[in-house]
């Protein structure tokens, strides 16, 4: 279901049935890029929440292949969400970005299995993500032309 505003909607079965990346993040403007980018990819939807809390409260159900998670956490919170996210999605790939110097976050993400990226990821890197999350989860990978 998509919600939009107090309306709730029914996605078609063509959008339920793509491989699924779950943003995690604060700031429109890089949702905004990020949602330019995968429309690149022609077999991914781009699900964007603003906490950890309203994913768990509102977990999409299907082909979860990425979640990224972008300055939203404390390095305790970052633990108890990643424990989280490799409990229910254990076959998905995590990233999380963080900040230059952030070692205890870096150390935190690491030790759990995810991807950390020290600043801000440029347009390469984020079609390089999602490419190797589509590959290694789906075994697709189509751009847009």
């Amino acid at each position: 279901m998509e919600r939009s505003g107090k309306s709730t909607r029914r996605l078609d079965a063509s959008v339920r049935s793509l491989p699924l990346v779950v943003m995690i993040c604060q700031d429109e403007a890089e949702v905004v890029r990020v949602a330019q980018l995968t429309e690149e990819v022609s077999s991914v939807c781009l699900l964007r929440y603003r906490q950890v809390a309203d994913l768990a409260l509102n977990c999409p159900r299907g082909n979860v292949v990425l979640v990224v998670l972008i300055d939203t956490q404390t390095p305790a919170e970052l633990e108890k969400a990643l424990a989280w996210l490799k409990r229910f999605w254990s076959h998905c790939s995590i990233a999380i970005v963080g900040g230059l110097g952030e070692t205890e976050l870096e150390r935190i993400a690491r030790c759990a299995g995810a991807m950390f990226f020290a600043d801000a990821i440029d347009d390469a890197e984020w079609r390089a993500l999602l490419g190797h999350a589509l590959t290694i989860r789906t075994g697709t990978f189509v751009r847009r032309e």
